[in-house]
């Protein structure tokens, strides 16, 4: 009987109605307190108990709980599993299939729980009494390639089958009325596979050495692998295993399996622990969405690690408590932000979640599926995202205007119309119901309308709320007040009374901020609020191109789910005057007051803007060279009511001007860290003051770039479009962004970790850039601040090819030595020779095939060949400096 099993009995023996606690039990029982807790909390979840309200929790049983088989963990977990119950169903049938159940084959990629599948069928088969004995396991891959070895490790070994052999063991006798679980079974080779088959055929073997007598076992085979069985196996194994399931890989399950898979994790490693761990919305977010290739195993793993990290950090003091912020993750986790705009079907209410070491503390986890969201903590997790962001007050203010209307649209759409009054009454108390109903009543009186049922339930669910609030001492603002009191004077004087028949019906007082909410309330068929007094800035994106400006403008309109940017398109064989003519009469049908912003990429469309300026009378004001990025930024605060000259003001800035002004070749490139987060803002200029501080370099060559990410692709495109006018020395960002340039986590950069590798780079990419000034004034024929970029990535294949790593500084010293070999070469003077240069290409063949190979592109570009003998040369520094690696290592 399996202690889930024991405990239930404990719960029947006492009575339906005495009830006990999760102390009382794990004395009687002799069990851990917080496993027998586990259990009970388990058996309450499957309908089997029900416990008190308030502390200590008594257990008793449930009307229809009597029952002789309570629910298995297999069933259990179908539940959170409904992507798996094909499978399941396959594995509980192999396991009740008389007389010792079916051998099975469990098939899925790497880590996506076929170990844990076959387990889970063991506990299922001792639930039922299939089984009476242990679970063992063995990895093929352990014994590969040594037949016998394999051999006496499954079947044992005799006394005296070879020198030194003693009586022993096999893992079939150990797994007697069990099961053997052959984990990696692709990696039994041939001759192990045949070992098995008079053990499948009959349930009969013999010991290693054994040849008089054979012994028998009745043991259940479960295989796993991760590679394609018909390939892999022998038909001949394949036949004698009737049951195969398949483990859908992890990006093939749904959302909310994968959410249930988090929390449970987390919960496993708060018991671990024996403490809360309080993980963050965000976490949750980057571990429900980053792709995750290894399945169950990396995300569990990935978790694992996270609870790890922020356990040090609790015992050294670093946190005052087991806590875990997005930016504590490793950057692959994190890029699990950047996908959830796209999986909206997650909301996450509040800033941080505890996973508690009690079972009893699991209701504390907040779950999104079933519990109504709560217009407060919207808002305030909407203000605490902007301010985590480190976003300027006024523009938190204006953003939060937009983020009021959204979250009360959200709570409104939350209440489901399913839920109807006796449902309602199980979450709040009727006074609150009737209250709101009576509420209701007066207002589609006043107002001549009638409301929507959920609109009545949400209504109720609020007040509840709201005297929720109060009693915690918590503020209740609106900072819509005013705007709402302007533009629904109707509606708000019925919230007026409203607030009257709350405070007389419940004995409370309430800010005149409720009287707003109770607004949006009986305004909430308008879709928003009117237009500002402001008017919104018009923006025109126009570009060369048959698509270009369209394309542009479609996505950034989708990706707002706005309708704001508009486009022109200026196919290259428009006019000048036609373009401008489809521009003015664009203009002319905005009819704008408040300016109109011009978005353009090159060329003639950027004197249009003064010309429109003149002909309508209106500000114009045109940005040049912009990106998808820029455009989003720009459209979204459009939306927002920003005025002309805040908008214009936003782009000039030198973080929006990295992609505009054109490359002085007179002058070298400067040399550029580039930061980049999600808005362009907040973390990424945080992380560029902190490099400021920490680094030492040319202030005069040298500059650090703040870009927005909030599109991977458009991102990766400005990075390549700096690189044109930057030499980039690296990039500091959550989120991997290209292999082209060093990368450092914004971790690395806040805990130290990685300044002291970013500072070898700048120095490196400082001398690099002093060196091509020099050359500048000594090369006759060839330009330095073109050829050096040339040679050095010439020496990046070299050793690519020769598989070494050369020290930085004679990497420096091979530059500057092909520089001039290359000058001199170009100018046509006697070449240089190399004394016994048939012998020393004899002996270093390899190396010399690769480096004439390599420096093809090179004789190309320049026109020029190289000799033998420089090659030989060139050979020499790299001999040099991989015997000084081979000595470093020695």
């Amino acid at each position: 009987m399996n202690r889930q099993t024991r405990i239930f009995q404990a719960i029947k023996e006492m009575g339906a109605d005495t009830g006990a606690t999760a102390s009382q039990i794990a004395r009687n029982l002799q069990l851990d307190r917080a496993n027998v807790s586990h259990d009970l909390n388990n058996l309450y979840k499957e309908g089997k108990l029900k416990k008190s309200k308030g502390r200590p929790i008594y257990f008793s049983l449930e009307e229809n709980g009597d029952k002789d088989h309570i629910l298995s963990k297999i069933d259990t977990f179908t539940q959170k599993n409904p992507s798996l119950h094909v499978a399941i169903e396959q594995g509980k049938a192999a396991i009740l299939y008389p007389p010792k159940g079916l051998h099975t084959i469990i098939m899925g990629e790497t880590g996506a729980g076929k170990s844990m599948f076959a387990r889970m069928m063991h506990s299922f088969g001792l639930e039922s009494g299939r089984f009476s004995n242990d679970f063992v396991s063995f990895n093929c891959a352990d014994y590969s390639n040594n037949a016998q070895l394999l051999l006496s490790h499954l079947f044992g070994v005799k006394k005296g089958a070879y020198t030194g052999a003693v009586d022993q063991e096999g893992l079939i006798e150990k797994a007697d009325q069990g099961i053997l679980f052959l984990d990696e079974v692709h990696r039994l080779p041939p001759e192990g596979q045949e070992m098995f088959f008079k053990f499948l055929d009959d349930g009969t073997f013999r010991k290693l050495g054994e040849a008089d007598q054979e012994r028998s076992a009745k043991v259940m085979i479960i295989c796993a692998t991760s590679e394609n069985a018909q390939s892999s196996l022998l038909q001949t194994f394949i036949r004698r295993i009737p049951m195969v399931i398949t483990i859908p890989p992890l990006r093939e399950r749904s959302e909310k399996e994968r959410y249930e898979m988090i929390k449970d994790f987390f919960k496993e490693e708060a018991i671990q622990l024996g403490k809360e761990i309080f993980v963050s919305a965000n976490t949750l977010y980057s571990f429900l969405y980053y792709p995750c290739p290894n399945n169950v195993g990396q995300l569990k793993n990935d978790i694992q690690l996270a609870c790890a990290r922020a356990y040090a950090d609790f015992i050294t003091e670093k946190k005052e408590r087991i806590q875990i912020n997005s930016t504590d993750l490793n950057a692959y986790v994190r890029e699990g932000l950047a996908y959830r705009d796209n999986k909206p079907a997650i909301q996450l209410n509040h800033r941080y979640y505890i996973f508690s070491k009690q079972a009893e503390d699991a209701p504390m986890i907040e779950d999104p599926f079933e519990q109504t969201q709560n217009i407060y903590d919207l808002i305030e997790r909407k203000h605490h995202e902007l301010t985590d962001k480190g976003l300027p007050k006024n523009e938190i203010n204006t953003l939060m205007d937009h983020e009021i209307e959204q979250s009360f649209t959200q709570y409104i759409n939350s209440v489901k119309q399913k839920l109807d009054t006796a449902d309602l009454l199980k979450v709040i108390d009727v006074k609150f119901i009737k209250l709101s109903e009576k509420i209701i009543q007066y207002a589609e009186e006043r107002l001549q309308k009638r409301f929507d049922n959920k609109i009545t339930l949400g209504l109720a669910l609020h007040i509840h709320t709201s005297i929720e609030r109060l009693k915690l001492g918590k503020e209740i603002m609106n900072p819509k007040l005013n705007s709402l009191r302007t533009f629904y004077k109707q509606e708000f004087w019925v919230a007026l009374e409203s607030l009257r028949l709350i405070e007389e019906d419940l004995k409370v007082n309430l800010p005149i901020d409720e009287a707003g909410y109770l607004t949006m309330f009986f305004k909430s068929e308008h879709m928003g609020l009117p237009e500002e007094s402001r008017e919104k800035v018009p923006v025109i994106v126009m570009m060369h191109g048959n698509s270009t400006a369209s394309s542009m403008a479609d996505t950034v309109n989708q990706l707002l789910n706005e309708n704001y940017a508009r486009s022109i398109d200026m196919p290259l064989h428009m006019s000048t005057a036609a373009a401008y003519e489809s521009l003015k009469k664009m203009a002319l049908k905005i009819k704008t007051k408040s300016g109109l912003l011009l978005l353009v990429d090159m060329g003639s469309l950027v004197s249009f803007g003064e010309k429109l300026q003149e002909d309508l009378g209106v500000p114009v004001r045109t940005i040049d060279a912009v990106s998808t990025p820029h455009v989003l930024e720009i459209v979204r605060k459009a939306v927002l009511g920003y005025s002309l000259d805040e908008l214009y003001g936003e782009l000039m800035t030198a973080d929006y001007q990295v992609a505009k002004n054109p490359v002085n070749h007179d002058q070298p490139a400067k040399l550029a860290i580039v930061t980049a987060c999600l808005t362009g803002h907040g973390s990424a200029k945080t992380i560029k003051n902190a490099l400021k501080k920490y680094l030492s370099y040319d202030k005069n060559n040298f500059e650090f770039i703040s870009i927005n990410i909030s599109e991977r692709t458009e991102a990766a495109r400005l990075i390549h479009t700096l690189s044109k006018e930057k030499r980039i020395v690296c990039i500091v960002s959550h989120f991997h962004l290209t292999d082209q340039y060093p990368q450092f986590s914004i971790e690395d950069v806040v805990r130290l970790k990685g300044i002291k590798e970013i500072q070898t780079l700048v120095d490196q990419e400082q001398i690099y850039l002093s060196m091509e000034e020099t050359l500048h004034h000594h090369l006759e024929k060839l330009d330095a601040r073109k050829i050096v970029p040339d040679i050095r990535r010439f020496l990046e294949t070299v050793q690519e090819h020769l598989n070494t790593t050369i020290n930085k500084n004679d990497l420096i010293g091979i530059v500057l030595h092909i520089s001039c070999m290359l000058d001199r070469l170009n100018l046509d003077e006697n070449p240089v020779s190399y004394s016994e240069k048939a012998t020393y290409i004899e002996n270093n063949k390899q190396m010399f095939n690769t480096l004439k190979e390599i420096l093809i592109p090179l004789e190309k570009k320049y026109a020029l060949t190289v000799p033998d003998d420089e090659i030989c040369y060139i050979m020499n520094f790299f001999e040099w400096a991989l015997e000084e690696n081979q000595g470093a290592k020695g």
